[in-house]
């Protein structure tokens, strides 16, 4: 029984062994799997070097902007418009025929430098608009020129669009005050609406979001023959409406005229003058409705154009002080004197980068002929060097309407 038992155990054991061992004898006549070679490890992928960051484009700074003031000089009998940045003469177009000249304020629009203006045809003055040296001839509302005298006195630029203000003559002698739209001709009419019966005019322009200012004055007629009289009223105007100046005016006062105009938020300002009973003319701003008068001890004056800039309103003018006149411009109310050779006058007053310049022109006896001049704060540059015959920077009243 042992020795069954003994050989059943050692059955078991061959059987076990047989079942787990690859080389059993029932694979004894099978070729032997050859052992698969072992991968050979991947050689670790060299870490990639990390890009050098790109270094950021320095924005172009913008360019500084500077003080543009348009004008014209004399060549021989006729007139030619420019423009002068930083003392240097730029020239608007070729010379032409007659007189022509443009006025402030210069515009910068991209690198495009426009500005109002008019230019003489031999027989009448028409409007225009220089766009670089490219001169634009505004037209009546039949898209064809005018026929009487015509001028062109203030520009602004918004975008694709170019307003310009002015004003033109109809052919029974009524001047009428407008602006261009792009071109378009569009007149500007009374509180209600409607087109003015007596003559008006429109001389300085400016933007407020979408809305268009212009200031100038109507004229009110009463009387006739000996009797007759005419007094001008200070207006201005938005978006084509007469906005009436004159229940504004001092006690006394006869007559008025707004020159210049400015807007900051709600408010609009404009600059001018007014006649007293004697005839005497002071200057003055107005703030909406309320009047301030820039008068000048007893000394008759005016004022000439007007820029607000950091909340303050500034004022150019000058006045007469008994001997001579004496160029100027208010802060405010509060008074500067400005120094300048003999028979000084301003025209245009501009912020820019918080200096404040002012524009003018004064006599030159030798020459006999006016020279163009700004000041820098109370420093006086003259431009006489560019203008060797002579020219100026006026204020759109002092054109001929002959």
């Amino acid at each position: 029984m042992k020795v069954r038992a003994f050989a059943l155990g050692i059955c078991l054991m061959f059987a076990l062994t047989s079942c787990t061992n690859p080389a059993s004898s029932d694979d004894t006549d099978k070729t032997p799997t050859t052992p698969t070679t072992p991968t050979t490890p991947t050689t670790p992928t060299t870490p990639t070097t990390p890009t050098t960051p790109t270094t950021p484009t320095t924005p172009e700074t913008p360019a500084t902007p500077t003080a543009k003031f348009a004008g014209f000089y004399n060549v021989g009998t006729a007139s030619r418009a420019c423009y002068w940045e930083n003392g240097t003469r730029h020239d608007f177009g070729p010379v032409l025929t007659g007189r022509a000249q443009a006025y402030n304020p210069v515009v910068t629009s991209g690198d495009t430098v426009y500005a109002a203006g008019s230019f003489h045809d031999g027989s009448v003055s028409k409007p225009c608009y220089w766009k670089g040296s490219e001169k634009v001839v505004l037209k009546n509302a039949g898209a064809t020129e005018f026929a009487e005298n015509t001028y062109a006195f203030a520009i602004a630029v918004s975008g694709d669009t170019v307003y310009v203000a002015g004003t033109f003559r109809t052919a029974t002698y009524q001047d009428v005050p407008c602006y261009w739209k792009n071109g378009e001709l569009k007149t500007l009419k009374d509180s209600s609406g409607n087109e003015l019966t007596d003559d008006a005019r429109a001389y300085s322009l400016a933007l407020s979001g979408s809305d268009v200012y212009a200031a100038g004055q109507y004229t009110t007629i009463t009387g006739v023959g000996a009797a007759m009289t005419a007094w001008n009223t200070p207006c201005y105007w938005k978006n084509g409406l007469l906005h009436d100046l004159g229940s504004t005016l001092p006690p006394g006062a006869k007559s008025a005229v707004a020159r210049s105009i400015a807007v900051s938020g709600e408010t609009v300002y404009a600059a001018g003058y007014y006649t007293d009973a004697a005839y005497n003319e002071y200057p003055c701003y107005w703030e909406n409705d309320t009047f301030h008068s820039l008068k000048v001890a007893a000394y008759k004056g005016y004022a000439t154009g007007n820029a607000v800039s950091d909340g303050k309103i500034y004022t150019s003018g000058y006045y007469y002080n008994g001997t001579r006149n004496v160029p100027c411009y208010w802060e405010g109310e509060t008074l500067h004197d400005l120094t300048a050779p003999v028979n000084p006058s301003t025209s245009s007053i501009t912020v820019v980068n918080g200096k404040i310049y002012t524009t003018g022109s004064y006599w030159d006896a030798g020459k006999s002929h006016r020279v163009p001049c700004y000041w820098e704060g109370d420093a006086f540059h003259s431009l006489e060097d560019s203008v060797p015959e002579g020219g100026d920077i006026l204020v759109p009243e002092e054109q001929y309407w002959s």
